[in-house]
């Protein structure tokens, strides 16, 4: 079951990065997949609350999410 909500957390991810979109919109439907879960069993919360690291950020860990939007070829790092 883990692995399964790691999959649809990194697939959300897959979906959603792209130059322009918020990064606290992307961490809303990552952490969404991660509680809905699958058609087979629920989703649930994760320990910590999930990170997502643009351009510069992606240097520093644990920096939370903002309103600052994703730029054009620039590295992201999840901590998920």
């Amino acid at each position: 079951k883990a692995a399964r909500l790691a999959e649809a957390a990194v697939s959300a991810a897959y979906e959603v990065i792209a130059p322009g979109v918020r990064e606290c919109d992307a961490i809303a439907k990552i952490q969404a997949a991660q509680i809905a879960g699958s058609p087979d069993f629920a989703g649930d919360i994760t320990a910590l609350p999930p990170t997502i690291l643009g351009g510069e950020n992606a240097s520093a860990p644990h920096i939370m999410w903002s309103d600052r939007r994703f730029g054009e070829n620039e590295t992201v790092a999840l901590e998920l």
